[in-house]
C-alpha cells in the first residue's frame, strides 16, 4: 500500500467524524512521506481544511498544535498557513515559544502572512535565533506589522549573507536603504 493512499484513508475515516479534520497519526504518516508523495497529499489536505473553514466549522486540528511531536505541530500549522485560515493567530502563538525551530518558524510566517500584531517583542528576540530560517521569520514578521522600532534589531542580519536578503527587504521597505551603519550605530566621530 503507497503512503499516499493510506493517508488517503486515514483522511476519510477523520471525515466521517464531524468534529475532526486531521489525526497527529495523519500528520505523522504525512512528516515521513517523500517529497513526491506529499505533495498530492498535502494539497488534499489543505482543500479540505478550506472545505470545513467555508462551511464555518473550526477544524479540529487545532489540537495538533499542542501534540508531543514537533512534526505534527509544525505539519498543522502548514495546513492552517497553506490553507488562508486568518483567525487561527491565538493558537498558532504559543509556538513562538516552541523547542522546534520549524514550528518557531512556521508560526512566525503564518503569523507574518496574516499581520496579527502583538508579537513584536518575541519576535526581536528570535532575530537572534540559533535557526537561520527563523530568524529570516523574525525579520519577515516585523515587516509585516510594520514594526519600525525594531530597525536597529534587523540590521545585524545585514551581516550574515544567509540572513541578509530578507534583512534588506524589510529595512528597505521602511527607510529606502538598508544601511546597517544608520540604523544600528552611531555616526562615527570626525
Amino acid at each position: 500500500i503507497s503512503m499516499r493512499t493510506l493517508l488517503l484513508f486515514c483522511l476519510g475515516l477523520a471525515a466521517a467524524a464531524d468534529s475532526s479534520l486531521i489525526s497527529p497519526m495523519q500528520l505523522k504518516i504525512l512528516a515521513g512521506a517523500d517529497e513526491a508523495a506529499k505533495k498530492p497529499v498535502k494539497a488534499e489536505l489543505v482543500g479540505r481544511v478550506k472545505q470545513l473553514l467555508a462551511a464555518g466549522k473550526r477544524p479540529a486540528a487545532v489540537s495538533g498544535l499542542k501534540d508531543a511531536d514537533p512534526k505534527v505541530r509544525y505539519w498543522t500549522t502548514w495546513l492552517i498557513a497553506d490553507a488562508g485560515a486568518p483567525d487561527f493567530g491565538a493558537e498558532i502563538a504559543p509556538l513562538l515559544n516552541d523547542p522546534d525551530s520549524d514550528c518557531r518558524k512556521e508560526a512566525l510566517w503564518y503569523l507574518a502572512e496574516h499581520k496579527i500584531a502583538g508579537h513584536q517583542a518575541l519576535a526581536a528576540k528570535l532575530l537572534g535565533d540559533t535557526s537561520v530560517g527563523v530568524r529570516k521569520e523574525a525579520a519577515f514578521y516585523l515587516g509585516a506589522v510594520n514594526a519600525r522600532e525594531y530597525s536597529a534589531d534587523i540590521a545585524p542580519l545585514l551581516d550574515d549573507p544567509q540572513t541578509r536578503g530578507m534583512a534588506r527587504g524589510v529595512l528597505d521597505q521602511w527607510t529606502g536603504t538598508a544601511d546597517a551603519l544608520s540604523l544600528s550605530a552611531p555616526a562615527p566621530i570626525p
